[in-house]
């Protein structure tokens, strides 16, 4: 089955962010990144959020996130939004 990798997310966060995130997300270790907070540690808000999401649409045809999900991901962070797509995808979300 088809997931989204912690990759495809760091290209949409770069893509979305461009170049509002001091430092590079691309040197950033995977770990780290999934613990990133959106709004603390990203400066971004929900619409960058959302497009994150519609980017990762975007990359990749047979993705279809929908908008209940984001009320499913636990925290603000990159991981909990990488879970919660992954749980949808595989057709277990809560």
């Amino acid at each position: 089955m088809k997931k989204i990798t912690i990759k495809d997310m760091r290209q949409a966060i770069v893509y979305v962010n461009n170049g509002n995130y001091v430092g590079n997300l691309n040197d950033l270790a995977d770990d780290d990144l999934l613990a990133c907070d959106f709004g603390r540690d990203l400066k971004m808000g929900n619409v960058r959020v959302a497009n994150v999401a519609i980017e990762l649409e975007r990359r990749h045809n047979w993705l279809d996130i929908p908008q209940e999900a984001f009320r499913n991901v636990p925290d603000n962070t990159v991981g909990g939004l990488l879970d919660t797509i992954n749980k949808y995808i595989d057709g277990k979300a809560d």
